[in-house]
């Protein structure tokens, strides 16, 4: 499950001890280490974003907030909360650059919607 990563699987059996301990059971048991994976991966999806810009964070946010969005859309709405923060929007290219990393990174799901154009619905990964 944990593709060789020590400290996933360590946080991973420790979050599953703690729903064990939480539910009154003597043993860690199948849905205890299922809640204890998903712990283990929203931590360390939370450290792969803390790392990164404040642009990607926010692109995160947006798509996280929508469940899913059109490329198109994500870029409005981004423009937008830039405005409204007196922040000033990276170029269309880098957004184009950050939303392939969110992509690449796993936090962001993409495919390709059904439109016109070069179009990609987006969905958080979580």
């Amino acid at each position: 499950m944990c593709n060789g990563d020590a400290r996933v699987a360590i946080k991973t059996l420790r979050n599953a001890a703690e729903a064990t301990e939480r539910a009154g059971h003597a043993r860690i048991g199948p849905e205890d280490l299922a809640a204890g994976w998903n712990d283990s991966q929203q931590i360390k999806a939370d450290q792969v974003l803390a790392r990164l810009t404040e642009d990607h964070k926010m692109l995160h946010q947006i798509v996280a907030e929508q469940k899913e969005m059109l490329s198109t859309a994500l870029w409005d709405v981004y423009l937008e909360r830039c405005s409204r923060s007196d922040r000033k929007p990276v170029a269309d290219r880098t957004f184009s650059a950050y939303v392939a990393q969110l992509v690449r990174l796993g936090l962001v799901s993409c495919e390709r919607a059904r439109t016109k154009g070069n179009v990609r619905m987006l969905r958080p990964v979580r």
